[in-house]
C-alpha cells in the first residue's frame, strides 16, 4: 500500500542519481587510464624532463559538497573539470590527474601555464560562469615522468603554494617568477613560506596587470 508506493516514489527519485554517479565515476577512471596510457607511449620506464607544474583546487569543496544533492555536485566538479582540461588542452599542456576537487597540471611552457591558472580563477570569480571559485600554485622545475604521473620537489613545491593561495589567486615559485619576471605582470613576494622537505621555497602571488577601468576607480 502506502509503503510500497512510497518505496517506488524513493527508487525513482534515488536511482537515476546513483546512475549518474557511477557513469561519472566510470568515465573519470577511463579518461584517467587513456591519459596515462598516451602519456608513456613515447618513454620506456622514468624520464627526468624539466616543466611547470600546477595544481588547481577548487575553495570550499567539503562543505559545498554537504549542502548539493548528489546529481549537483557532479554536475558542479564536472564543469570545473571540463573547463580546466580544455585550458589545459588549448595551451599544450597535459593533465595529469583529477582529484574530486584538485586537477593537477603540466605546461612545458611557463606563460601558457601561468594562462591556464589566471584564467581559471578568473573564471572562478565570475558569478556568470559554472566555474566554482578555485586557487592555484605553480612551480617550474624538473620533475620526474612516470607511469603517466609526475614526482619530484618540483610538485611538492606547487602543491604547497596551492595551499599558501587564497582564494581566486595564484601563487608561484621562484622559477616561474624568473621566467616570467619581464611580462606585463604584478608580483607581490610573500614574507614567509614554511615548507617541510622545501628550505628554499620562494613564492610571489602573481596578478595581471590593472585595467584603466580599475585605476580609474581608485581616484
Amino acid at each position: 500500500g502506502d509503503l510500497q508506493s512510497g518505496l517506488t516514489a524513493l527508487a525513482e527519485e534515488t536511482l537515476p542519481r546513483v546512475e549518474a554517479l557511477q557513469d561519472y565515476v566510470w568515465r573519470r577512471h577511463v579518461a584517467s587510464a587513456a591519459d596515462r596510457l598516451l602519456g608513456d607511449v613515447p618513454q620506456l620506464g622514468e624520464l627526468e624532463v624539466t616543466t611547470t607544474v600546477c595544481f588547481v583546487d577548487i575553495v570550499g569543496f567539503t562543505a559545498r559538497s554537504r549542502t548539493l544533492e548528489p546529481i549537483e555536485l557532479v554536475s558542479w566538479v564536472e564543469d570545473f573539470e571540463r573547463e580546466a582540461t580544455g585550458l589545459v588542452i588549448d595551451h599544450g599542456g597535459q593533465v595529469i590527474k583529477t582529484i574530486g576537487d584538485e586537477v593537477l597540471f603540466t605546461v612545458d611552457d611557463t606563460a601558457d601555464a601561468l594562462a591556464v591558472a589566471m584564467e581559471l580563477t578568473r573564471l572562478g570569480e565570475d558569478p556568470a560562469t559554472a566555474v566554482p571559485r578555485v586557487r592555484a600554485g605553480l612551480a617550474h622545475g624538473t620533475v620526474v615522468r612516470r607511469l603517466g604521473d609526475v614526482f619530484g620537489s618540483t610538485v611538492n613545491a606547487a602543491s604547497r603554494l596551492t595551499s599558501l593561495a587564497r582564494p581566486g589567486t595564484v601563487v608561484v615559485d621562484r622559477g616561474v617568477h624568473d621566467a616570467l619576471q619581464d611580462a606585463d605582470l604584478r608580483w607581490r613576494r610573500l614574507r614567509r613560506v614554511s615548507a617541510k622537505g622545501l628550505p628554499d621555497l620562494e613564492a610571489w602571488r602573481v596578478r595581471t596587470p590593472r585595467s584603466a577601468e580599475e585605476t580609474a576607480g581608485e581616484l
